[in-house]
C-alpha cells in the first residue's frame, strides 16, 4: 500500500507540474502610442511660403498620415477682416520609438504673414498587414501656432 500512496504522489506531482508548466502569463499587449510634434513653422519673406516641421515617434512601427489646415485671421482697417487658409499633409513610415523628421510647404493660394494662425490636423496611423492596413489610431490637433520668418 506505501507503493502505491508513493505512486499517487509522484503522478500528482508530475500532473501539477505539468500544468505549472502549461500556465505561462500572457504576453502583455503593448497599447499603441503616437506622438506629433509640429517643431517650428516658418514663413518665406519674400516669396510668403510656409513650411512646417516636425517629428514623429510611435510605440511601434506604423504608417502615419497628416491631414492639415492652417487659418490665420487679421483685421485690418483698409481691406476689414480676412482668414488666409493653407492645407498640408504628410505621408511617412514610422520607424518606432526612434521617430522621423518631415518638413512640408503647405499650399494656398492667398499669402500668410508672420505671426499666429491655427492649425487643425487630423492624424492617422496603421499597421500594413497583406492587402490592407490595420488602423491603430485616428486623433485631432487642434493649436496655435506661430508662424516665423525664415533665415
Amino acid at each position: 500500500m506505501h507503493r502505491n500512496a508513493l505512486r499517487l504522489l509522484i503522478t500528482m506531482l508530475v500532473m501539477l507540474g505539468l500544468l505549472t508548466l502549461g500556465v505561462t502569463p500572457a504576453a502583455a499587449q503593448q497599447q499603441f502610442t503616437l506622438d506629433v510634434t509640429f517643431d517650428q513653422t516658418t514663413i518665406d519673406p519674400r516669396t510668403r511660403e510656409v513650411t512646417v516641421s516636425g517629428t514623429i515617434t510611435c510605440s511601434e512601427p506604423a504608417r502615419v498620415f497628416i491631414f492639415a489646415e492652417i487659418r490665420q485671421h487679421e483685421t485690418r482697417q483698409q481691406i476689414g477682416s480676412k482668414t488666409t487658409r493653407g492645407f498640408f499633409s504628410v505621408s511617412v513610415q514610422c520607424p518606432g520609438p526612434e521617430g522621423i523628421a518631415f518638413s512640408e510647404p503647405v499650399f494656398t493660394e492667398d499669402r500668410f504673414h508672420p505671426g499666429r494662425a491655427r492649425m487643425i490636423a487630423r492624424v492617422h496611423a496603421c499597421i500594413p498587414i497583406p492587402f490592407e492596413c490595420l488602423e491603430v489610431f485616428d486623433g485631432r490637433i487642434d493649436t496655435t501656432i506661430r508662424l516665423l520668418p525664415a533665415h
